[in-house]
């Protein structure tokens, strides 16, 4: 048996994650010319492909800071014009509804969310290479309290996987609203990568 097969779980599925990002941004999104179709209700969990895709960069700059706690030099922020705290971030998170222009209005630019998103990305690579280098320490304990304040300890391989399903699970979604509008869905299957 190979050694540090988890390590090499994780990183492919960060790799993985980065690729589906960039088929759906150079591949499919780029096709999406008139603003109402990228912003318009497609009848997502987030409404729109806009208010999705700004989901997702919240929900991975919370689990950024979750691990940065842990990791503080190695993983980096992203740079968005407004700097979120963590408390902050929650609070998308912890009303009943939460109003989507209130995520939409995080990163209003195609342009700006397609680099933040991939840029994070490249950080979850890089992460998973240069520090999260061993099954070992995929196996450590991440101690982190949700967005209603309660604290839970996962394994970090455990956590990670979760985010990169996470990421998948609303790209999916985004393939939906591709095809809501008439667009062609793409082709993200692991399998693809492989």
């Amino acid at each position: 048996m190979s050694a540090n097969l988890l390590h090499r779980h994780c990183l492919q599925m960060a790799r993985y994650n980065k690729w589906a990002f960039e088929q759906l941004f150079n591949k499919h999104l780029i096709n999406v010319k008139d603003e109402h179709y990228f912003s318009g209700d497609a009848k997502l969990a987030f409404n729109s492909i806009h208010g999705t895709l700004c989901h997702l960069l919240l929900a991975d700059m919370i689990w950024n800071k979750r691990f940065r706690l842990m990791h503080s030099s190695t993983l980096k922020e992203i740079n968005l014009s407004k700097q979120f705290t963590l408390e902050e971030l929650n609070s998308f998170w912890t009303s009943e509804t939460i109003p989507t222009e209130q995520i939409e209005s995080v990163v209003k630019d195609r342009k700006e969310l397609q680099e933040l998103i991939l840029t994070q990305s490249d950080n979850w690579i890089e992460f998973l290479e240069n520090d999260l280098n061993t099954d070992e320490k995929l196996m450590e304990k991440l101690i982190y309290s949700n967005t209603s304040g309660k604290e839970f300890q996962r394994v970090k391989s455990d956590v990670l996987d979760h985010v990169f399903n996470h990421t998948t699970h609303h790209r999916g979604q985004i393939s939906s609203g591709l095809t809501f509008f008439g667009y062609k869905a793409p082709a993200l299957d692991l399998s693809y990568f492989l």
